[in-house]
């Protein structure tokens, strides 16, 4: 009897999710969309100017004559007034985004660079022709694709970049690097307390900074360091440093 109920349970259980999966968001009223830019990504027909979606799914693309919308009840019309349609592109870890976003910075990546060695020549190549008080960006940092990289001291960047906040970047972005030059501007101090447990500014054991930042939330949470990303102080955008 017990097995009975637990199956029928079961059973009730089953029923009333697939009823919520299929009700998971309120679907528009049929729509003939019109008078628009198209663009459909197929060869065989690469622009319209209407279409037709029903339950949101496209029943039908082409013009307003040739679409059969005769049967459909409650049909609603948009005028698109000749502006584009495109494919929806969905990314969810935006990484095209990021990259985009990360594309101008000064390369340390393994794919650069094949040594520990090259790596920080590069880098102080690249500084040493740097405006002072001008922000340097880095990005890649990786120990995988740089197998005998080894991760610089605070006291090394302070001493290739004395008059440049740097901030370096790596692979992974969830850790980054930043000379003591950097934190000054940055307001972040030895006082100046961790975001979490997981993310924050990392300490000897006499409470100095190593120079290491894990995690983005502590790379954020300062807004005066989110400041060197402001248009007027762009780094990405810096013609200084080449």
């Amino acid at each position: 009897m017990k097995k009975i109920i637990a199956l029928l349970l079961l059973f009730g259980f089953v029923v009333v999710a697939i009823q919520y999966l299929k009700s998971d968001f309120q679907k528009a009223p049929p729509t003939l969309y019109f008078n628009g830019n198209i663009i459909t990504v197929d060869d065989k027909q690469p622009l319209a100017t209407a279409m037709l979606v029903v339950d949101g799914i496209i029943e039908a693309i082409g013009d307003s004559a040739s679409i059969d919308y005769a049967g459909i009840k409650n049909i609603q019309k948009r005028d698109l007034k000749g502006a584009n349609v495109l494919p929806g592109f969905i990314d969810v870890h935006t990484h095209f985004a990021l990259s985009m976003f990360m594309s101008a910075m000064h390369d340390l990546s393994g794919f650069k660079h094949d040594t520990n060695k090259a790596l920080w020549q590069h880098f102080e190549d690249l500084t040493k022709n740097a405006v002072d008080g001008e922000w340097l960006i880095f990005k890649g940092l990786d120990p995988i694709l740089v197998e005998d990289l080894e991760l610089p001291t605070m006291a090394y960047l302070d001493s290739i970049a004395p008059n440049n906040p740097v901030v370096i970047f790596s692979q992974s972005l969830h850790s980054y690097l930043a000379n003591s030059k950097a934190f000054e501007k940055a307001g972040i101090s030895t006082t100046t307390p961790n975001h979490s447990s997981h993310s924050f500014y990392q300490r000897d054991s006499l409470g100095n900074f190593t120079g290491l930042i894990v995690e983005q939330e502590a790379l954020v949470e300062t807004k005066s360091l989110l400041g060197i990303f402001r248009k007027e102080k762009n780094p990405i955008c810096s013609k200084a440093v080449k």
